[in-house]
């Protein structure tokens, strides 16, 4: 995508964004803070940050798994 998209604010316009592009799955960063949600059949992933985490005190990376449907887990490390 390339674009922010206010998820420091809230995910509303990067989720509106991802549902008018059609897509399965969005992954962002820019907050450096982990969090995985889903969005009727949208999958939103941020996976933190191994150099500078916010939102709790560990460093954390993202694995993501596509089969027939899409999950994710964070990783702190």
């Amino acid at each position: 995508m390339g674009i922010k998209n206010g998820v420091k604010s809230n995910l509303m316009r990067i989720t509106y964004y991802a549902l008018e592009k059609d897509v399965d799955a969005c992954f962002f960063g820019h907050t450096h803070e982990a969090i995985i949600n889903n969005y009727h059949d949208l999958f939103l992933m941020n996976p933190g940050s191994l150099a500078e985490p916010r939102g709790h005190d560990k460093a954390s990376y993202g694995i993501v798994t596509i089969s027939d449907i899409i999950t994710g887990e964070v990783i702190t490390i």
